[in-house]
């Protein structure tokens, strides 16, 4: 679908958010950090859109009738346990601690999300 540099509704991108946070509890609780969260890495699980009319004349936009993501790429996942390699991330969604150099833990994926 084009979206025409449509943005999506606030409360869409709301909803991203709790879906992709969520992902990322779930796996911060099983002692995996991801390491690498980009836009590139997060895909839309449905492919059906609704249009939504506005009440403008000529103006609508479609809307993903879902807020499922999959969170993709676990190439560089890393358990908590284990020792971590100083460079993680895609360098435009690194973490401060991990710009410093110094130790870093889950928390770097919630950085990424920001």
């Amino acid at each position: 679908m084009e979206r025409n540099d449509n943005p999506f509704a606030v409360y869409m991108i709301r909803k991203y958010l709790k879906s992709l946070l969520r992902t990322l509890a779930y796996m911060h609780s099983l002692g995996i950090v991801h390491t690498d969260v980009k836009p590139e890495n997060v895909l839309h699980d449905d492919v059906e859109y609704e249009v939504i009319k506005s009440e403008h004349p000529g103006l609508a936009s479609e809307f993903p009738t879902s807020d499922r993501l999959t969170l993709i790429d676990f190439g560089s996942a890393q358990l908590k346990e284990r020792s971590h390699p100083k460079l993680v991330s895609t360098r435009h969604y690194r973490a401060p601690e991990v710009l410093l150099g110094l130790s870093w833990s889950s928390s770097i994926d919630v950085w990424s999300v920001g």
